[in-house]
């Protein structure tokens, strides 16, 4: 459900983003995998948007 949700999302947003100058095609994704169980359970993957511009680094999660 995460990745069909993200696209609707997306789609609602799409106007925004670009008001706000991000072109969702230089996002890149970020999978971490949490083998030790640090920040969750044992083996949890989690996936966060990385966008960079001016600068700066933003971390998106939807």
């Amino acid at each position: 459900m995460g990745r069909e949700y993200e696209k609707v999302v997306l789609f609602f947003f799409e106007e925004v983003l670009k008001q706000e100058g991000i072109d969702y095609k230089y996002i890149n994704k970020f999978t971490y995998k949490d083998d030790n169980g640090v920040y969750g359970y044992k083996g949890k993957k989690y996936e966060v948007d990385i966008f960079a511009r001016d600068h700066k680094i933003y971390l998106i999660e939807i």
